[in-house]
């Protein structure tokens, strides 16, 4: 009985231990976030990211490297830096491992220790991608800092602004 009884608070307590409070034998779960801004803000702290200046000289140098526009196609057909794959945010996760996608854009598979250089817009997709990669277990990806827009703007140096807040209602 008594052993019975140790087992069964033990089991409650494992299963408290593991099940509640957001916390498991690993450590904390998933962090929540208001909104997307504050998650791009904290996966900026954990990727490796590069500015437009230091690409630029890798692209001189004729350093290796694969270039993903993690854009969506109609942004990418619009206009793109040069020698960039489309590869949309959505289904980076899926198509980076795909020989099938690689194959019918005349590329190989990256490898996982391979250079990966990814870009957006303006670095947020690209910051969530970067992290998400970088998850998968490649080893060296960088975001590109401001994305397409600091591309777009150079040699005039790119800067975040802060979005104009809509207010007021329908009407």
């Amino acid at each position: 009985m008594k052993k019975s009884l140790i087992h069964f608070l033990s089991t409650i307590a494992l299963t408290f231990f593991v099940g509640c409070g957001g916390e498991g034998i690993k450590g904390p779960s998933s962090l929540i976030f208001e909104n997307a801004k504050e998650m791009v803000a904290d996966a900026k702290h954990r990727i490796t990211q590069v500015s437009l200046q230091d690409f630029k000289t890798s692209m001189e140098n004729e350093e290796e490297f694969l270039l993903i526009d993690v854009r969506e196609p109609d942004e990418f057909e619009a206009d793109c830096i040069p020698g960039a794959f489309n590869v949309p945010r959505g289904l980076l996760e899926f198509k980076i491992a795909s020989e099938d996608f690689w194959d019918r854009v005349g590329m190989y598979v990256p490898e996982k220790d391979e250079e990966l250089v990814i870009y957006c817009k303006k670095g947020g997709r690209g910051a969530l991608a970067t992290e998400s990669l970088t998850r998968l277990g490649y080893k060296n990806v960088k975001n590109i800092i401001g994305g397409w827009k600091a591309w777009e703007m150079w040699p005039e140096p790119w800067e975040e602004k802060e979005e104009k807040k809509e207010e007021g209602g329908c009407g």
